[in-house]
């Protein structure tokens, strides 16, 4: 692999100094993603798309969010599902111009209102979700 075929992205640091890294090398075969643990996340050239880790993203995010508040409470999902779809715009970049999250549930003692109320409280703790749905500063440098 040579250095031109290595992109690194580069920490973004938010208002309270925390930081977090992670690194993708892209090659012929695909790309490697590495946190700053080295935990590594292997994509071959015909696997999900960076849009699509987007979605999965807001799925795992919401889902774990969700799951932690129930269980906080003393609920315990027997089953919880998160469905992501994103439209796309017709225009280029084709950004995500709406990203509907579907939750399918399995959860003794939870009532309609409840499961509402933690939905919401999801939306708000989500970080994944506050970050898509703020507005964001990227830099980026190049590094030879």
């Amino acid at each position: 692999m040579t250095i031109a075929s290595e992109m690194i992205l580069k920490e973004v640091k938010t208002v309270a100094d925390n930081v977090q890294k992670v690194k993708a090398i892209l090659d012929s075969a695909g790309i490697v993603y590495s946190n700053a643990n080295e935990k590594q996340l292997k994509i071959e050239v015909d696997g999900p798309t960076p849009t699509d880790l987007l979605l999965m993203a807001v799925a795992g995010c919401s889902g774990i969010t969700l799951r932690t508040l129930l269980e906080r409470d003393g609920l315990t999902p027997e089953r919880l599902e998160v469905f992501v779809e994103g439209v796309k715009s017709e225009d280029r970049p084709r950004r995500f111009t709406q990203i509907s999250v579907k939750y399918h549930i399995k959860c003794e003692g939870l009532s309609e209102e409840a499961l509402n109320k933690y939905l919401k409280i999801t939306e708000s703790a989500c970080p994944v979700i506050q970050s898509l749905s703020a507005e964001s500063h990227l830099e980026y440098t190049l590094d030879r």
